[in-house]
């Protein structure tokens, strides 16, 4: 079963919304973004500790592109294009 772990924080107060794991692994983390289409630092960040895909989610419509992160690569996307596709 996959659950997510709300609001990951360190010691330094950087976040990312949610941090998506199964059996403690973590597959893929999340950031909520009201309009703001700039890439989260902390997002960029925990990728580049992490080596997982990142998805930041935007509250605006139109929007998909790629943002490479040194090998990786966060995803900047409309919330709700991204949010239709889950089944």
């Amino acid at each position: 079963m996959t659950l997510p772990s709300w609001l990951w924080t360190t010691q330094e107060k950087e976040e990312v919304d949610f941090l998506v794991s199964e059996g403690g692994k973590p597959l893929f983390m999340l950031e909520a973004k009201l309009a703001d289409t700039n890439v989260s630092p902390h997002l960029i960040r925990f990728q580049r500790t992490l080596n997982i895909p990142a998805i930041q989610l935007v509250n605006k419509s139109n929007i998909a592109r790629k943002i490479r992160n040194g090998p990786s690569s966060i995803l900047v996307v409309s919330a709700a294009d991204w949010l239709c596709c889950l089944n």
